[in-house]
């Protein structure tokens, strides 16, 4: 991964951190990621929101047998939102065991955002939604 190429340092640094780790991890990472998308928000609370949603995936999906250790990162513009939203399987007793971290509920709510975890058919999915201010456009 070319962290230049992702439009974001703070963004792209985190990315190729969670890349090398996933890799010592045999976990199989996907990214399609608009760094312009997280342009409004300051490189400290990019690294904060990215690394608690890579942190938390590669802790769990790390304990999966092969073949299901695969995390797919999702980071873009949706309308008028920032959009983060990261899916990875998930064993039956793991299902409800997402906890959103305190720093992104804090980040979020600066910004007059949502989180949230779900599942669906075997998959965990974390949600990160903010409004881009106006400004930033």
């Amino acid at each position: 991964m070319n962290v230049t190429s992702i439009g974001n340092a703070a963004l792209g640094e985190v990315l190729a951190e969670a890349r090398r780790t996933c890799k010592e991890k045999g976990i199989d990472l996907t990214v399609i990621a608009d760094g312009e998308s997280v342009g409004f928000l300051e490189p400290p609370e990019i690294k904060t929101l990215m690394e608690a949603v890579t942190g938390q995936a590669v802790a769990w999906v790390a304990r999966l047998e092969e073949g299901k250790r695969l995390i797919h990162l999702d980071i873009r513009r949706y309308r008028d939102f920032l959009m983060i939203q990261q899916e990875h399987y998930a064993r039956d007793r793991d299902l409800v065991s997402g906890v959103i971290p305190e720093a992104v509920f804090q980040i979020t709510e600066k910004y007059g955002g949502h989180a949230s975890v779900g599942t669906r058919d075997g998959w965990f999915s974390f949600r990160i939604l903010i409004p881009i201010p106006k400004t930033a456009e």
